[in-house]
């Protein structure tokens, strides 16, 4: 009997894990996919640098920047930083200085991997999350492998992240001109 709670346990836990979580009205999805095509197919210039400034939660060392812009505008910034426990990957996109996508990926060291946790495409574990805005309100959003979201997230972080990391941006492009 004992064996068999155990392993009723573990299949819901695996199945928790790497289930993926959607909240909010997919709907925004038919207006905002072809913008962030758009975007990510449509630039003039791109920019790299690096920073010493942490400008994420939990983020340990500096942070990697990729951004891109399209008639002298910023339209999508990539930034990759460390944690203790592993590597946060971010895509941010925006539409007339305001963000309108992120997309977030966390890939564990193998040091730090979870038994039992979602594995991306590269076979590490990880979770994704997809966040889709409106007038800068969060109107739906989407994960894998997570266990730490729920339906009640105000999105504030994620919105004040994104305006940190488009001034810095565009504050050391400005510098280069």
């Amino acid at each position: 009997m004992k064996a068999t709670i155990l392993i009723l346990s573990t299949i819901l836990t695996l199945k928790v894990y790497g289930q993926e979580l959607e909240f909010g009205d997919s709907t925004i999805l038919q207006s905002i996919k072809p913008l962030t095509a758009e975007i990510y197919g449509n630039k003039d210039e791109t920019f790299f640098f690096l920073s010493k400034m942490l400008f994420q939660e939990g983020a340990q060392g500096g942070t990697s920047f990729v951004a891109h812009s399209r008639a002298s505008e910023v339209n999508r910034i990539i930034t990759t930083t460390f944690t203790s426990e592993g590597q946060l990957s971010c895509e941010w996109y925006f539409q007339n200085g305001s963000l309108i996508f992120s997309y977030q990926v966390f890939e564990y060291f193998a040091e730090s991997s979870k038994k039992g946790f979602w594995k991306n495409f590269k076979g590490l574990t990880s979770w994704e999350s997809r966040y889709y805005f409106e007038d800068l309100s969060l109107r739906y959003h989407r994960h894998k492998g997570r266990r730490d979201i729920d339906e009640s997230l105000s999105a504030k972080a994620i919105l004040a992240e994104a305006q940190l990391i488009l001034e810095f941006v565009e504050g050391q492009i400005k510098d280069q001109e």
